[in-house]
């Protein structure tokens, strides 16, 4: 409804199992909080030309759901994830500086990490590590996903220059060519340099937003 009066041609395409399944998963868990006051205010908002309020209200009501749920617990830190982490966060970090004294705050933290950076991480040892995770696949491809920086990509790609670097390979994790990749000695050193490095890095980054507390709860946004 909001769309169409912004302007854009709309359509709906009904589906009821995702309609109930969006109810459930997405608004009906909130009700409880407040139901009536919850559900007549979306209401409301729904017939403004103000729609975007709406949001307001579902983040504070899922902000106030989580501290509740996290004091509970005794949750001494929450880290959020993801893109959207940074935004929640922020509302986190408003609810309690408008809700909570200071010293019934739970402190929060942003974790910055890509799927990039997190599949860097848990790399095992080359002769281990199964690359299940890539399909079909260049050698390039491969080699720009693993955590080189670009000088080093470039040494790794030249070790195998005599084959064509840009053609996608089906089912790369048992081809020809990953097999001659691992038995590659140089290429071997290259990349137990590169996985230990970083996971050193990560975990001096981590340890400089966890500090001391050894019990974290995460905050993840997920498929609807």
């Amino acid at each position: 409804v909001m769309a169409r009066k912004a302007g854009m041609r709309t359509k709906i395409i009904r589906n009821l199992s995702h309609r109930i399944s969006n109810k459930l998963e997405l608004t009906g868990r909130l009700w409880h909080l407040s139901r009536n006051p919850v559900r007549n205010h979306l209401r409301d908002l729904s017939r403004t030309g103000r729609p975007f309020l709406a949001y307001a209200l579902v983040y504070y009501s899922f902000t106030d759901r989580l501290y509740r749920r996290l004091k509970q617990v005794h949750a001494p830190l929450v880290v959020f994830l993801a893109r959207e982490g940074m935004f929640l966060k922020r509302c986190f970090d408003q609810y309690q500086e408008e809700n909570v004294c200071p010293s019934q705050r739970i402190r929060s933290a942003y974790l910055k990490l890509s799927r990039k950076a997190a599949a860097g991480v848990m790399l095992r040892e080359l002769p281990d590590e199964s690359f299940e995770v890539f399909g079909a696949i260049s050698i390039r491809g491969f080699v720009e996903a693993l955590p080189f920086d670009d000088a080093e990509a470039d040494r790794a790609l030249s070790l195998f220059a005599h084959q064509d670097i840009d053609r996608i390979t089906e089912g790369f994790p048992g081809s020809q060519q990953l097999r001659e990749i691992r038995e590659n000695a140089e290429f071997g050193e290259m990349y137990r340099s590169a996985v230990t490095r970083n996971r050193a890095a990560f975990r001096t980054y981590l340890d400089g937003i966890l500090g001391n507390e050894r019990e974290i709860f995460l905050v993840d946004i997920g498929w609807r």
